[in-house]
Parts: structure tokens; sequence; C-alpha cells
């Protein structure tokens, strides 16, 4: 979908590079640093071997081939969380991106398809209009890894290792999200939500209430599953510290 700008949401409100262009950080979104890959030291020469994609068994009844975006598909459970904590989710697409693709087709249209994608919760203002008992508005990301996480990696450090798009990201985990633009998609009436996870939180603390006026959706990045054109699933980064 032609997301090139990065950025990555920090309690300091960090500035990103990526590529020559400056983004402001301006909401309050962010990740959290203590469940992130560890940092490398420095670019590699040449991007390593990609693994192959992670594997979703599957059967006929439980596996929904992803529209547009070919050699994906959706965790069993027809769309429900695939049982992956938050910052474990596989390869889906045949993109080396966490979760499903990020449109190598030619991009993602207004009706989010069925997928894992990786999304902000509304503006950052974390208001309670973004995410209703029917509706759910969000900025989609991408989390790139294998080569794509590496090349981008290699391309912010190549000036100074001191960037914080060097530092601050890693090949594993490089976020690109081209703009703020929002899409709002229907909410299943058995929608699963969790923190970190889908059932006991691994995240001390976390209230587990999505309602909550502290509920880390409102500041925090997650994935969701959408599937028939609704969203099954919200599972959202433990808050950080």
């Amino acid at each position: 979908m032609g997301e090139v700008t990065v950025v990555r949401r920090l309690p300091t409100c960090t500035l990103f590079v990526m590529l020559a262009a400056l983004v402001s950080c301006s909401t309050p979104q962010m990740l959290s640093d203590g469940t992130l890959p560890p940092l490398q030291s420095g670019p590699f020469s040449a991007p390593p071997t990609t693994p192959a994609p992670t594997t979703i068994a599957a059967t006929a009844t439980t596996t929904t081939a992803l529209a547009g975006l070919p050699g994906s598909t959706l965790p069993p459970s027809a769309g429900e969380w695939g049982g992956w904590p938050y910052y474990e989710v596989p390869q889906l697409g045949s993109e080396s991106v966490r979760g499903t693709g990020c449109g190598s087709t030619g991009g993602i249209p207004e009706i989010i398809p069925d997928g894992v994608w990786n999304v902000l919760v509304g503006d950052g203002s974390g208001s309670d209009a973004f995410f209703t008992s029917s509706r759910i508005t969000v900025d989609m990301r991408c989390i790139y890894s294998g080569v794509g996480g590496q090349q981008l990696w290699n391309a912010a450090c190549a000036t100074a290792l001191q960037t914080d798009a060097c530092q601050s990201q890693s090949p594993d985990w490089y976020i690109v999200n081209a703009n703020g633009r929002l899409r709002t998609m229907p909410v299943a009436a058995d929608l699963h939500y969790g923190v970190g996870a889908i059932g006991t939180s691994p995240c001390p603390n976390a209230p587990s209430d999505r309602t909550a006026a502290d509920a880390p959706w409102r500041s925090m990045d997650s994935w969701i599953v959408v599937a028939a054109g609704q969203v099954r699933s919200v599972v959202t980064a433990c808050p950080a510290g």
C-alpha cells in the first residue's frame, strides 16, 4: 500500500526519520520497549536469508484465503486470534512482514481485507468513539521483518548508527506507517479482546476491560483480525513501563 514513512510512538514522543521523511510524533500512542526484540549493534553488509513463512495449521473449514494477498491465510478458528502473544505474530503473507502482507498487490482499500493487521486505534486521543461495541476506527501500519526489515533498517542506519530509526527499531520489528489515514470497520458481536494475548494477560496490572479509562488500546498499538468484513479479535500491546 506504498507505506514509506516510519512512525514509532514512544513515551518520550521521539521523532523518527526514514528515507529522509520527517514525521512529527503528535500522539501519545507508543510501543512497549520491554517486550521488543533485542536491538542490534549496527547494519549488516547484506540481508540474511529469509526464513520460510510460519505455517498455520488449517482445514478447509477454518482457513480463508485473503482477498488480493496471494499465499496468505487466516489463522485457525475462522478469524479468531491464532494463540500467539502480541510480539510473536508470525509472517502470514508472501511479504517478509509480521502478520498479513502490506499491499504488494497495489494497496489496501477502504474496507480492510480479511487478515491480521497491525494498527493504532483512532487518532491517538484514546476517545471512546474509536472503539465501541459495534465499530472500531484504526490507522494501519506494517511491521517488517526478515529481508524486508533488514533492508529498511540498513537504509536507516546507513548515514549514522546513532539515528533514532537505527537505534530504536530492529530488523525483526521495523515499523512503517505512511500516514494517519483512518478506516472504520464493524466489530463482531463475539469480539475477542486481550492485552498482550487473548485469555490470561502477560501484562502485569493491565486492565482487561476495554471500556476502562486506562485501557491499553487507547495509548498502545494493536493487532486486529478481520474475517468476513468484521473485526473478530483485537490484541493490544502491554503498556509501556
